[in-house]
């Protein structure tokens, strides 16, 4: 932007461009109140016009803007104007045409109104010379047999990297090379690449390249060659300097050099003295020196050099390079603003070869500062003329002491005060110019340059460069004797003076406390004004500094500046959170404090199903910040797509403990949910996970839990018993793991590091045990993965543990456990956190060794490795050591220290890196007899090297307390490195607040002090010390001001409350129990009391909600701190040689869920109560539950500000107890072995009888009654045989009964078909008074089949088939789902609904609104698939349109939908890109929706439909057309749509379209124009397309029948109708209703029939009969159509037999999707069934997530996986699912379907087949 755009104060250089033929350039400043910046110059020849303006134009301003008559342009040229705020762009449609000038007219009246002779503003800008040239690097090489050369193409414009080949060529012997750029983007730098370049066998080549622009009308040619050597003998081909670099060069051979040999002595060069360092790149080896080469150099290669085939150099070598002088330069010394009066108002800089610069002072006035600092920092220069102007303009010639110290860097200073008058408050901007009469080297006048003033143009002209910029020459940009070399050259930098320091910290509640000081001196001030604005400029508070420099304030608002203010001395502090000091390399994370409170929200488990109730706890924390009594609690409750589902408020109480109770829907989206609660302005929030989990119904202990195993490895052993305490015995127990790195592996270490944090870790699975339980429930093993033996660290296990029943069902746990792959770690330690040190200093990294259990080792080796390496470096994870590299000048090896460990385990490295080596290392510390490593980078800065990063970490203080971790009362000793003469300011701060502060002055070496611990500072406080050093002290060359924080832990015994739990131990199922709750000591105290089941807690490893570790947890700290000590001038310390003067709970892992809510959770929730002291005793009533259970208690005192929780866990049992195992669902035909668990828990029961009763939908085909004997309590199985019947809801009891005990056990399921629905349509057309027959037949699965019969006026629908498809489709897309409800809004304008069918239609056009509002995003617009992160496009527009239709038929919406929605649509109609014809379609369907909605675009509108007509769909056309009609611009409308093809075949996938749904829409459009005649010939077709077999899509049959709809509501035959139809014994009459159409469904039995149908009246009728049916299991139709699927499976054993699985076989499907055509395929669905007998292993709740970046979107239900993707031409995507044969018997496994949603041309089905478990 800079280099090609000027503000209005280039007045001059415009003037100065004017040429005489042609318009003359406007004044600017007589356009300063509408216009602030220009284009001007030169610009590229595809850049923007801009044009900034004073103020942004209102969006309807520019709604009504005709763009296309803004600009004018001589030549002329075509594009488009874009409005970005206040900033007006014209952007061409093509690159302008390279070198040409170009007049532009700006018709500003049309944007403003402005007097007469201001309407135009005209300017000019020139386009750039296009001109190139290509440069050759080094040579490498990709193999023996060929090399590659690297060289790159620089351009004085934008190029395409597609024209390279056009313009550049390479040949060896003529054959011709390939040119292969190496990036997409246009650029005025491509890099590319000669490739493939044959290694000659017997003697050299040449390879030539040449380039030319001819092609291009581009004047630049030239050409090059290389040498291209043989393999047969290595050596150097390549001499080369690195560009920019005057201190290293490169030379280039003929191999790969090999990485680990010492070229120390085998490089040198004889005019430099130092040893060369060097890094090694394939065929590259560069090096460096520690000074520049100046002039001719020679240098020297010796043989002895390696490649990486092992051959050495044979010959030793000599080269030169001419090195030219350092060009004119200038720079400033150190970066800053603010100059105290110790400096003298000097601003130092330096310069090389000059023997002049140019100096320009802009005053910033004082009343403009924070107008100024809303867009800048001090330092900043954005809009400067909008808040000052240029003062002062002077030549100051450049002095050198002595031959030749001007070609050299040196340092000088203007004092500013012999320049201007400085005014206190006032910023300056200083900027530093030179041009070619400066040069040194290039200017043979040895007139001595005088001190000079210049002038000083109106509106500040002198800060801009005087060169006419259409003489600038690109080719003469590196000539330092050429005007173009000095173009954009000046540096620029802003002053303030004052002497006033100031430091800001704010708390959580905008309490303020303000700190001023001397800069000088660092004594505090008392006196000063300190005052606080607002981002708008507006004073919002102010006060006065104490005698300890302090002024504190609390506002209504938040502050964004602060002003110190002390006689003649000003201080300005911009106080946004995104400038307050950096924190990050302290410890200073933890729970997040709003506003000082703290909250803790919990539940009573860690995940739910859907529809289970959802009870959720809250204690709202205020004790250091009370609220207002009689406050809202507000809950909200938000699904995964962060709709809100529910509300709820309580009243605050005075215990501040609250219980809400919320319900879910059964077919509640699955996912993370988010419960969200405010309470006074504060808002805390809590991930709420519902998943179809099914609860457990064994209990896991694994003895590997939370275990440490040794790199011996460790027995292990499992303990499997049934939840009510019976050992589960015999069965099958499977365990897998994952692993992890684990951090911060030692304990009390923590500040160490023990891994290469240059290898990045990758997790993997591991089989960990496979076997069976033995009679007592266990099993055990030998933990030691082979996997493991190479792992380069500590590692995390997470383990899953698959426990399956005999009956088939199984439970699961996940729990972790650390590993050790050594026997002993070597930790390394950087001296400080900030990894920053400055060279030419010893700096220590401490090493130490611990065992593998934490012991240091003494008397063990260590070495240190040290490497160099580059800013743009990166590892290769192939190994886990540094000595593997990519990318060039990555890795330079500097040195290897070694040392032993003393008694404590550590060993210390002196490390002293040399000034002028800055950069950054990497340190690797290696174990010498475990071989382990543990490696950090760091930072090395110098001060001379103006290492920009070096800056903020160089203030880093290291601080030390006595200790961590402190109890009310005691003393925390703080002490830190510091000098004498400074001033010290610790602050102890904690989550919300500024607690207490202390000035201390500190000592030569060390500052300590003792800071009291107090109550307040309790769970953790942290102590911030900002360390002030006098301004003017050089001595320790350290910063002015450096600061660190400690934290610290503090403990307060009276916060803990012990809530205690008296209740039994065994628990009877449906019977009451009590349970009496008290605290142990008994203080006061509010609870909640909940019993949840085992088998659900277990799942997520659920721990008992406990508030005490949330609020005396580690608090972040909240209080920010800005200061203004970084922007002071020397701030960073040392010298400057002036030559002379002249200026929550817990859970681990969590299941995913299914719909039907068939297990009925065990879940008590009750409370909150409050006990004032003693106990309280609760009746609970236990339902019919086996198992056990967690009483939970969770108590608060937010008075006292004390809190605690308890636990009991009681077993629920009878004597006799039963438990059956049956799949989720089931499928007519299949047989089932129902497994029947008897326990007899006590002795008496001896015999017990089991039964089972079924409804209709299953039969026993076994005994319906067993007797089992048992001798002593034991557990015993039952099998039955059952028969699945019919589809409905199954229901199976089972009761077991011994004496007068007895346990039942109930389930209900549902059965099902899962082939899809099949229709058949019989029509014919009935003449008046005529009669026929229409034959049909009855078909499908008793329940499901059904026959209609429909007759109408008018053309058909087929409305019973058409709406059923819709209505059924199992897919649940934005589309579809918009599809289902769209046409019921409709359906009464087709036939007369009873009540019963208004009712449906208004519960169904309701859902459907409420499940599309999950799927709208923050943003308004709407997302194909619910969960989904961005929109679709035309998704949003049909879900707008249904919207508003449903809202005109008397439908509300979501509060707030509608409008986001409309907000959404007119923001991307505005910013519309074109982006091909399907892109023209997409806008014009938002423009229709925004017409309908009464928000015509019409700018957005005009601008379409004056696109060529060629960019532009005809499906757009005829969208734009009703868009129009709807705005009531009928003309322009039916314009139009008059030149549209309505019998167009276009494909319209990717809008989810067809050409019939395009056809309705034009049958819409010609309603709304009242086209009477074409709209019924439209009609006809479309009812001809849907009263046929045809397959339609949701999108077209849903379209089609709106369109038909409208069309029947807008032409009623008004002409009554009779029909008699005879159907067997069956007559009746049908009559029209007022829409002309009457259905009736037929009393038809399976078979072939023939209905009779007489016409009696003077009305051609249509009459249909639609029969629909599910064929039986096994009938479905097999189909190959553009997509191909194979399904196989694996397990780990290979191919299992999936026709008769062993039960319990843990197996993988994995099924293969290829598009077998050539043609992309969207919107696949992809649906996988599962037998009943089969489980899918849904491991979405642990870390065994599967890779889903294959798919869209994936929705895993009880009894098949539906997957969603796109194909491109010939692609496979494949999909696994985990499964488990789990339940006995003979089910039906489905054929995997697969179709294109949207395009019949694509789909596909496999053959089901019958499959047995056994």
């Amino acid at each position: 932007m800079k280099n090609f755009f000027s503000y209005l104060m280039a007045c001059l250089l415009l003037v100065a461009c004017s040429k005489n033929n042609r318009q003359k350039d406007s004044d600017p400043t007589l356009f300063r109140e509408y216009i602030t910046g220009f284009s001007a110059g030169t610009i590229p020849a595809n850049g923007p016009i801009e044009v900034i303006l004073t103020e942004a134009l209102s969006e309807d301003k520019i709604k009504d803007l005709d763009t296309s008559k803004l600009f004018e342009f001589s030549p002329a040229v075509e594009g488009k104007v874009i409005f970005e705020g206040s900033l007006l762009k014209f952007v061409p449609n093509e690159s302008l045409e390279h070198n040409k000038e170009y007049a532009v007219t700006l018709h500003l009246d049309k944007l403003f109104e402005v007097k007469k002779d201001l309407k135009s503003f005209f300017f000019h800008v020139r386009t750039q010379s296009l001109l190139f040239e290509v440069n050759i690097r080094d040579l490498q090489s990709y193999s023996r047999d060929y090399y590659f050369l690297n060289a790159y193409l620089e351009a004085s414009d934008n190029i395409s990297p597609k024209m390279l080949p056009e313009l550049i060529s390479a040949s060896i012997d003529g054959e011709k090379l390939r040119i292969k750029p190496q990036t997409t983007e246009s650029s005025t730098h491509i890099a590319f690449i000669v490739d493939s370049i044959p290694t000659p066998k017997d003697e050299q080549q040449t390879l030539r390249i040449s380039w030319d622009g001819d092609a291009h009308d581009i004047e630049s040619k030239g050409e090059s060659s290389l040498t291209i050597p043989t393999n047969n003998q290595f050596g150097v081909v390549q001499l080369l300097q690195n560009e920019g670099e005057h201190n290293s060069f490169s030379i280039t051979f003929s191999a790969p050099l090999d990485k680990k040999q010492d070229l120390r002595g085998l490089v040198s060069v004889p005019q430099y003295e130092g040893e060369l360092r060097y890094s090694i790149s394939g065929n590259t080896l560069k090096l460096y020196a520690d000074e520049n080469f100046e002039k001719e150099v020679t240098i020297k290669a010796f043989q002895g050099i390696r490649s990486q085939y092992g051959e050495r150099m044979s010959y030793d070598y000599t080269g030169k390079l001419v090195f030219d002088p350092i060009k004119p330069e200038v720079r400033f010394v150190r970066n800053g603003t603010i100059l105290p009066s110790s400096q003298n108002l000097k601003v130092n800089f330096q310069t090389i070869n000059l023997k002049a610069v140019e100096v320009s002072v802009m005053k910033i006035y004082q009343n403009n500062i924070l107008q100024f600092l809303q867009d800048n920092n001090l330092g900043g220069s954005y809009n400067l003329h909008r808040v000052g102007a240029t003062i002062a303009r002077k030549v100051i010639p450049i002095h050198g002491l002595g031959k030749g110290s001007l070609s050299k860097w040196s340092t000088h200073a203007i004092d500013l005060s012999k320049i201007i008058s400085p005014e206190p408050g006032a910023i300056y901007r200083v900027k530093l110019d030179f041009k070619k009469e400066y040069a040194l080297n290039c200017n043979n006048d040895s007139t001595p340059i005088k001190e000079e003033n210049l002038n000083i143009a109106e509106e500040g002209a002198g800060d801009y460069d005087d060169y006419d910029y259409y003489d600038y020459d690109w080719e003469e940009r590196d000539d330092p004797c050429k005007d173009s070399y000095y173009y954009n050259r000046s540096v620029e930098t802003n002053i303030l003076a004052t002497d006033l320091g100031v430091l800001v910290k704010r708390g959580q509640n905008n309490n303020y406390m303000v700190v001023v000081n001397n800069l000088l001196t660092t004594a505090p001030i008392s006196g000063a004004k300190v005052e606080f604005y607002d981002y708008q400029q507006q004073k919002i508070a102010e006060a006065t500094s104490n005698s300890e420099g302090k002024a504190v304030v609390t506002t209504s608002k938040r502050a964004y500046f602060v002003i110190a203010q002390k006689d003649k001395n000003t201080t300005y502090a911009k106080i946004d959170d995104g400038s307050s000091q950096s924190v990050s390399k302290y410890e200073v994370g933890g729970l997040e404090l709003e506003k000082g409170r703290n909250a803790f929200i919990y539940t009573e488990r860690g995940v739910w199903r859907p529809g289970d109730n959802i009870s959720v706890g809250f204690v709202f924390n205020d004790f250091a910040n009370k609220l207002p009594e009689s406050l809202p609690i507000k809950l909200t409750l938000s699904d995964p797509s962060g709709k809100v589902v529910q509300q709820l408020v309580k009243t605050s109480t005075p215990e501040n403990h609250y219980l809400f109770n919320l319900k879910t829907s059964p077919d509640a989206p699955t996912g993370n949910w988010t419960c969200q609660i405010t309470v006074g302005g504060s808002s805390y929030s809590k991930t709420i996970k519902v998943e179809t989990v099914k609860p457990n119904r064994l209990k896991i202990n694994n003895s590997l839990s939370e275990k440490f195993i040794s790199s011996e490895g460790e027995n292990a052993s499992l303990q499997v018993d049934w939840l009510q305490g019976v050992p589960a015995s015999n069965i099958k127990v499977d365990i897998t793991g994952k692993i992890y790195p684990k951090v911060n592996p030692f304990k009390g270490y923590e500040s160490y590091t023990f891994h290469n944090t240059s290898f990045e870790f990758s997790s993997e699975e591991i089989a960990v045990f496979s076997g069976n339980t033995n009679e007592q429930g266990k099993a055990s093993f030998f933990f030691l993965p082979k996997e493991l033996k190479d792992a380069p660290q500590m590692l995390k296990i997470n383990l899953l543990t698959q426990a399956n029943e005999q009956g088939g069902d199984f439970s699961t746990d996940v729990t972790s456990a650390t590993y050790s792959p050594f026997s002993s770690y070597v930790g390394i330690k950087a001296p400080n956190d900030s990894y920053y040190y400055e060279t030419g200093k010893p700096v220590k990294f401490q090493t130490i060794v611990l065992s593998e259990r934490g012991k240091p080792i003494s008397g063990r080796r260590v070495k240190l490795y040290a490497y160099k390496l580059d800013k743009n470096w990166w590892w290769d994870v192939s190994e886990f050591n540094i000595s593997t590299y990519n990318a060039s000048d990555s890795k330079t090896p500097v040195f290897t220290l070694e040392a032993t460990t003393g008694g404590d385990g550590k060993a210390t490295f002196d490390v002293n890196i040399e000034r002028g080596h800055s950069g950054r290392y990497f340190f690797l510390a290696e174990d010498s007899q475990s071989n382990h490593e543990a490696g950090v980078d760091a930072r090395f800065y110098s001060w001379g090297d103006n290492d920009e990063d070096a800056g903020v970490e160089a203030t880093m203080l290291m601080l030390s307390t006595d200790k961590k971790d402190y109890k009310v009362g005691e003393k925390a000793v703080i002490s830190f490195p510091s000098d004498a003469d400074g001033r010290a300011l610790i602050s102890v701060e904690n989550g919300s607040k500024v607690l207490n502060t202390y000035w201390v002055n500190t000592q030569k070496g060390k500052t300590t002090y003792q800071i009291p611990v107090t109550e307040e500072m309790a769970p953790n406080a942290y102590l911030y010390v900002s360390l002030l050093q006098p301004h003017a002290q050089t001595k320790n060359d350290a910063p002015i001001r450096l600061y660190g924080i400690a934290p610290i832990s503090v403990y307060n015994p009276k916060t803990k409350l012990e809530p205690i739990i008296e209740m039994p131990e065994v628990l009877r199922p449906e019977k009451q129990v009590t349970i009496k709750v008290r605290e142990k000591s008994g203080k006061p105290m509010t609870y909640s009391l909940a019993i949840v089941e085992d088998g659900l807690l277990d799942l997520t490893r659920f721990k008992t909600p406990n508030p005490w570790n949330t609020f005396f947890a580690k608090t972040a700290l909240g209080v920010k701190t800005w200061d203004i000590y970084n922007d002071v001038i020397g701030a960073f310390g040392g010298t400057i040689n002036q030559i002379f003067s002249i200026g929550g709970d817990e859970d681990l892992g969590v299941g995913k869920a299914k719909k039907a809510n068939r297990f009925k959770p065990l879940t008590i929730v009750q409370g909150p109560f409050t006990l004032k002291g003693g106990s309280q005793t609760h009746q609970i009533d236990i339902p019919n539950y086996i198992g056990s259970a967690r009483v939970m208690v969770v108590a608060s005192n937010v008075k006292e500000n004390a809190f605690g929780s308890a636990e009991k866990t009681a077993t629920i049992k009878s004597p006799v107890m039963v438990l059956a195992s049956l799949p989720r669902k089931a499928v007519p035909g299949e047989t089932i072995t129902l497994p029947v668990t008897v326990f007899a828990n006590e002795k008496q029961v001896k015999n017990v009888t089991v039964r089972v009763k079924t409804n209709e939908k299953f039969s026993l085909f076994s005994e319906a009654q067993q007797q089992l004997s048992f001798t002593e309590p034991a557990e015993k199985m039952a099998y039955f045989s059952l028969n699945v019947n019919e589809a409905g809801i199954g229901k199976v009891t089972v009761e077991a009964t011994a004496g007068g005990e007895k346990s039942t056990y109930e389930v209900e399921m549902d059965v099902y078909n899962p082939n899809p629905k099949v229709y058949q349509v019989k029509s014919v057309v009935l003449q008046p008074n005529a009669s026929q027959n229409i034959g049909f037949e009855v078909f499908g699965e008793k329940g499901t089949y059904t026959s209609v019969l429909e007759v109408s006026s008018f053309p058909g629908v087929n409305l019973s088939q058409r709406l059923k498809y819709l209505i059924d489709y199992p897919h649940g897309c934005a589309e579809q789902l918009t599809s289902k409800g769209f046409p019921q809004l409709y359906l009464a304008d087709f036939e007369t609904l009873s009540t019963k069918q208004q009712q449906e239609v208004q519960q169904n056009v309701s859902a459907t609104i409420r499940k599309l509002a999950e799927n709208q995003l923050s943003n308004g617009g709407f997302s194909y698939w619910q969960g989904s992160d961005h929109a679709d496009e035309w998704a949003t527009s049909y879900i707008g349109q249904f919207y508003i239709e449903a809202e005109k038929r008397g439908f509300s919406l979501p509060a707030g939908s509608k409008a986001k929605w409309l907000s959404y649509q007119k923001m991307m109609a505005r910013n519309w890109r074109y982006d091909g014809e399907y892109s023209t379609f997409e806008q014009a369907y938002r423009l229709y929706t925004l017409a309908l909605a009464n928000s015509a675009d019409i700018a957005s509108m005009n601008r379409l439909r004056e696109m060529s007509t060629s960019m532009v769909s005809n499906a757009a056309r005829a969208r734009l057309a009703a868009a129009y009609a709807l705005a009531g611009q009928k003309k322009v409308a039916e314009t139009l749509f008059s030149k549209v093809k309505l019998d167009a075949q276009e494909d319209d996938y990717h809008n989810y379209g067809s050409p019939l749904r395009n056809q309705a829409m034009g049958l819409e459009t010609a309603l709304l124009l009242g086209k009477a005649e074409l709209a019924a010939d439209l009609a006809l077709e479309i009812s001809d397309k849907l009263s046929s077999n045809e397959w339609l899509s949701t999108q077209t049959t849903a379209y089609s029948l709106y369109a038909m709809a409208r069309y029947v509501a807008k032409n009623k035959t008004g002409k009554n109708w009779t029909l008699n139809y005879q159907l067997g014994k069956e007559s009746a009459t049908l009559s029209n209703s007022p829409s002309g159409y009457a259905s009736k469904v037929l009393s038809a039995s399976v078979g072939n029939h023939k209905i009779a149908l007489q016409n009696k009246s003077g009305v051609t009728l249509y009459a249909r009969v639609v029969s629909s049916g599910i064929p039986p299991v096994g009938k479905e139709l097999v189909q190959e159509n553009g997509l191909k699927i194979s399904t196989s499976y694996t397990s780990k054993n290979g191919t299992p037999p999936v026709a008769s699985l062993p039960q319990g076989t843990n197996f993988t499907c994995t099924i293969s999707v290829t598009n077998t055509t050539q043609s992309r395929v969207t919107n696949v669905a992809l649906t996988q069934f599962v037998p009943s007998g089969w489980e899918i292993i849904n491991t979405r709740y642990t870390d065994y997530n599967t890779d889903s970046s294959r798919w869209d979107y994936a929705d895993i239900r009880d009894d098949r996986a539906y997957i969603y993707f796109d194909l491109s031409t010939g692609e496979t995507k494949t999909f696994t699912l985990k499964l488990n044969a789990s339940y006995k018997g003979q089910y039906y496994l489905p054929g995997t379907h697969a179709e294109a949603m949207y395009n019949i041309k694509y789909n596909t089905r496999n053959a089901g087949e019958w499959i047995k478990v056994e």
